[in-house]
């Protein structure tokens, strides 16, 4: 369910899509995760919580690190960072 969940709030076609930081999906601030825009994020929000009360593992390891950033891209169909 989770990576379903995944799939469709970071799914994309195109960078102009994509800006919905996910504040706390990584230790260093532009390697959290990316959604597009119009995503509803709660059902992620939900699947997270339920996670960490089911002590799951979920696969939010990240270099702890602030690599330079251009705002947002569309990288292999997932919303990303646009690294300089």
């Amino acid at each position: 369910m989770f990576q379903a969940e995944v799939a469709a709030i970071r799914g994309c076609s195109d960078d102009a899509e994509c800006g919905q930081v996910l504040e706390g999906t990584s230790c260093g601030c532009t390697r959290n995760w990316v959604a597009r825009l119009d995503a509803d994020t709660t059902d992620f929000w939900d699947l997270v919580d339920l996670a960490g009360e089911l002590r799951c593992e979920l696969p939010f390891i990240s270099t702890c690190d602030c690599p330079a950033a251009d705002g947002y891209a569309c990288v292999d169909g997932v919303c990303a960072w646009n690294y300089l």
